[in-house]
């Protein structure tokens, strides 16, 4: 309500700011049909319920009539453009600019129907052997452009208190699984840089993150290396590579898994909107909806 009391003043605060000496004088008288005018350059017209729906109106007071007064004057010089804009323009130019607006609308509307429709209808579980099933059909697509790598690791200070012990546990993780909430809780009470249930990482990325001093190429480090214990200056690296994946090779399942599913998803969605569609055309035909006129 505060801001539809502005709006009552703000063009009287305009007339009287240099900033806003453009906007020409012009009367409302009343409700108009689409409620009352606070605006208006050549025909087109800027009602007062179009700037209460905007989402400053809840802004203090200082800042509402300053984004008031400035989207007025933005919506007047846009709009007076736009009119000399359309009086240069062939009228076969702008029946085909209408086209492409209607189009474009009509993309909107069915992108916004078929994205709630299949987020409603369509079951997004699919069973783990079906994944696998489709990956092993389809191998050729998923062969990788980089060296892949999957890796458990742990970044500790040099100065780190506890370091012996926790390179110890780090070392025998695979005896211990107790080792895991250990490290997992050292790891957050130093705030350390880690990974126990193994991430992947193209190998240059992982390089790079984890400082790893080779110059092998990554055929033989990965080839010839499952664990690596290192130190720079200010810190000790622990990382045990659990499987790798060179380039040129197929993937492994579970590096792509998401994409499997994304895409099984993809085919799915499509199945189920091409079929919806068919539905909705023939429902329109049995009722007698659609007509072709000679």
């Amino acid at each position: 309500m505060r801001l539809k009391i502005f709006l009552y003043f703000i063009m009287l605060f305009c007339f009287g700011l240099g900033s806003c000496d453009y906007i020409p004088f012009f009367k409302t008288n009343g409700v108009q049909e689409g409620g009352k005018i606070v605006a208006k350059v050549y025909d087109k017209v800027l009602y007062e319920s179009e700037i209460l729906d905007l989402s400053f109106q809840n802004q203090a007071k200082e800042d509402s009539t300053a984004k008031v007064r400035q989207y007025i004057n933005s919506w007047l010089k846009k709009n007076a453009l736009i009119y000399h804009a359309e009086d240069q323009l062939e009228p076969e130019e702008l029946a085909r600019i209408e086209r492409q607006v209607a189009d474009y609308r009509k993309s909107l509307i069915m992108f916004a129907f078929e994205k709630a429709l299949t987020s409603e209808k369509v079951d997004t579980n699919i069973a783990n052997a079906d994944l696998i099933s489709y990956f092993k059909l389809n191998k050729e697509n998923f062969k990788s452009n980089d060296n892949l790598i999957k890796i458990r690791y742990l970044v500790l200070a040099n100065t780190n208190p506890e370091l012996d012990s926790l390179v110890k546990a780090f070392e025998n993780l695979d005896i211990n699984s107790g080792n895991v909430e250990v490290l997992q809780d050292a790891a957050f009470k130093y705030n350390a840089t880690h990974s126990f249930t193994g991430q992947w990482f193209k190998y240059n990325d992982f390089k790079e993150k984890l400082k790893i001093p080779t110059k092998r190429s990554p055929e033989k480090f990965l080839m010839n290396n499952t664990k690596l214990t290192y130190a720079d200056s200010l810190n000790t690296y622990l990382v045990k590579i659990d499987t790798f994946s060179l380039a040129g090779n197929y993937m492994l399942f579970e590096y792509c898994k998401n994409d499997v599913k994304s895409i099984m998803m993809n085919k799915r969605q499509k199945h189920f909107m091409s079929n919806t569609k068919e539905n909705m055309y023939n429902d329109a035909v049995n009722k007698n909806k659609v007509e072709i006129f000679d």
